[in-house]
């Protein structure tokens, strides 16, 4: 049974009464969810959790991936029996008609098209308004499409200049985007590791101070075992992904209330032959945290090692996962 349409904090009284007379008969209940749907909710998934209009769902977790070079990826769903849940794909400034055809082609076949662009100018022209006519044409692109979209802007972007410029950017474009596109999440995606270990700089609360008005955020968390570091010496240990940092994250998340998800995530092969159920291990982690989605980067393109699902073993395991993942379904 499922129990929608609560406020936090409400007090559920369930009363039942039985045909079948008598006193002293024992009532039990099976599956009782109590969940709380915001007044926006716009559909629900197969596993009966609703979504709101941007397709963020109320509980569950899609699972997808990053497919080649923004490849076409129904021939890999057809072996695996099931579309990918959500996908992510990477675009220039100037591909917004591609992106325009991948985020169609991803909702006709019931995936969340989750899409990356770098800009046109720098972090600082487009947070002083540069770039405001080339964000408003995007989001009303966007909005015109028949569902839910995820849009980031510039991710990872520790190291890739000042840093306060990229959240002044965020903060001007993402009002844009929610004035002209009700339907598209605005995300922003970071690497995980610097907002754990990394230079306070890129803090969780500098680089998502409170008044930036973001729908999701999304970590990119790898299993580096095996992989080879900038002095040349080779990772030795697996990475602790779910200790070392979704559990410090999805903390964060939980005390802002900001959904969340793992934008990009992988292993390496030697990884993957160490540990063959990390993956499941992993899309239970973030269940169980409260993730909104996790995709896997599925792709030899800017990594080394690669992180491609290489094994049959694997391959047949994310497919296993990926049947039992929820989907979006018409109300999108």
């Amino acid at each position: 049974m499922l129990v929608a349409g609560m406020a936090p904090g409400s007090q559920l009284t369930l009363k039942a009464t039985s045909s079948a007379g008598g006193t002293g008969a024992e009532l039990r209940l099976d599956d009782v969810r109590v969940e709380t749907v915001r007044d926006n909710a716009a559909g629900w998934l197969d596993n009966g959790c609703a979504t709101n209009t941007q397709g963020i769902p109320s509980c569950g977790t899609y699972l997808g991936a990053t497919y080649g070079s923004n490849s076409d990826p129904s021939g890999w769903e057809r072996e695996m029996g099931t579309a990918l849940g959500v996908r992510r794909t990477y675009f220039a400034a100037d591909q917004v008609d591609w992106a325009m055809e991948v985020a169609a082609a991803d909702l006709a076949a019931g995936r969340v098209p989750w899409i990356s662009f770098k800009l046109p100018d720098s972090w600082a022209s487009a947070a002083s308004g540069a770039d405001d006519e080339w964000a408003r044409s995007l989001a009303s692109r966007l909005s015109r499409l028949p569902g839910p979209v995820w849009l980031a802007f510039h991710h990872e972007p520790e190291g890739d200049g000042p840093i306060d410029d990229w959240v002044a950017m965020q903060r001007r474009l993402s009002g844009i985007v929610h004035d002209r596109a009700p339907r598209v999440a605005y995300t922003v995606i970071l690497t995980g590791w610097h907002q754990v270990e990394g230079d306070p700089e890129f803090a969780l609360d500098r680089l998502v101070p409170e008044d930036l008005d973001v729908d999701l955020v999304g970590f990119d968390l790898y299993n580096w075992l095996g992989a080879t570091r900038e002095d040349g010496t080779e990772v030795t240990e697996a990475t602790p992904v779910v200790r070392g940092y979704l559990d410090p994250l999805s903390s964060w998340a939980r005390q802002r209330r900001l959904p969340w998800a793992l934008a990009e995530t992988a292993q390496t092969d030697l990884a993957s032959r160490r540990n063959p159920a990390w993956l499941p291990s992993l899309v239970r982690a973030v269940e169980q945290r409260g993730g909104k989605a996790v995709a896997w980067f599925n792709t030899r393109l800017n990594a080394d090692p690669t992180f491609v699902l290489a094994g049959e073993r694997e391959r047949r395991e994310f497919a296993r996962l990926l049947r039992r993942a929820p989907a979006l379904r018409g109300g999108g």
